[in-house]
């Protein structure tokens, strides 16, 4: 549904910058969480992403003429170990120390503002790892990612290992701002595969699959130890069609009743049911065992059930 828990996308509007080169392009720069775990997980060089954007925005304005509008990240603000939006306020100082008055008048920095707002309004994405390059792509745009993003290298977007690639790209001819729709159905196939198999749903409809995926085999122990570190490995499964199958059921209790080691008869009879029945069948034992054994359509289950 493109809603981030976190954030709340300020209302849709038109976007008119004050640039005075407003027939040329517009570089619109995603930035993230200063400590973002994503930017210090990755395997970039350098993981100082302000420090990135510093450069970004330097090289923009001296070798292209691009625009630059700047989207930090409003959540900063509410990190617990920074309250304040901290990289919004250093590159306003690094910009207004660095930059000539006319370079300045080609750099815009936001914080709230809805951000397919300025998708519409902005020819070129970047972003180190921001999911927010995604949400371009979905909107139609073909984002440049810096930063080895998980969603990198999947055929809709530019991928970059340096500053210095990304702007080598947006200089080209070739550089286009749109995804084909080849590209863009890479997309879908990516968020589909993403949605299905990777992410946990906040919604009802993921519940089985997850629950598929966290589910644990329940293991009964059979062997109550109390002088040795003995182990009971796992018995092949019963093959209950084959006229031997009582035979290998006695032969298994007289083996471990007759041992030295002390041991819980049900138990035992549990584990050899585990060994062939399904979990619902096994659920139907535990609740009623007696009306299990004699619904049972298997001789030995029956002769068990005189043990259990």
């Amino acid at each position: 549904m493109a809603k981030n828990k976190n954030v709340t996308q300020p209302l849709k509007t038109k976007v008119g910058f004050p640039f005075n080169n407003s027939n040329e392009k517009n570089v619109l720069i995603l930035g993230q969480v200063i400590n973002d775990f994503s930017i210090i997980e990755t395997d970039l060089a350098n993981i100082n992403s302000l420090q990135l954007y510093k450069e970004m925005i330097s090289k923009i304005l001296h070798e292209t003429s691009y625009n630059v509008i700047f989207k930090a990240h409003p959540w900063e603000k509410s990190k617990v170990n920074l309250k304040r939006s901290l990289t919004k306020d250093e590159l306003t100082k690094f910009i207004s120390s660095t930059f000539s008055h006319e370079e300045r008048l080609r750099i815009e920095i936001l914080e709230d503002f809805n951000i397919d707002s300025l998708f519409a309004s902005c020819d070129h994405i970047v972003g180190l790892c921001s999911q927010s390059l995604i949400e371009a792509a979905y909107s139609g745009k073909k984002p440049h990612q810096i930063g080895n993003a998980f969603f990198g290298s999947k055929g809709f977007t530019y991928d970059h290992s340096t500053v210095e690639n990304f702007i080598l790209s947006i200089k080209s001819d070739t550089c286009k701002t749109k995804l084909t729709l080849l590209e863009y159905d890479n997309l879908l196939c990516f968020l589909t595969l993403l949605l299905q198999y990777h992410l946990v749903s906040v919604f009802p409809s993921g519940h089985v699959k997850l629950l598929e995926k966290l589910h644990i085999k329940k293991n009964i122990n059979i062997i109550q130890n109390t002088t040795t570190d003995y182990e009971l490995s796992p018995s092949k499964k019963i093959d209950i069609d084959n006229e031997s199958a009582d035979t290998s059921v006695l032969a298994f209790l007289e083996d471990r009743m007759s041992s030295n080691h002390h041991i819980n008869t049900n138990s035992v009879i549990e584990y050899f049911l585990l060994s062939f029945i399904s979990e619902k069948k096994f659920k139907k034992f535990k609740s009623n065992p007696k009306k299990y054994f004699q619904d049972s359509k298997y001789p030995f289950v029956s002769f068990l059930g005189k043990f259990y």
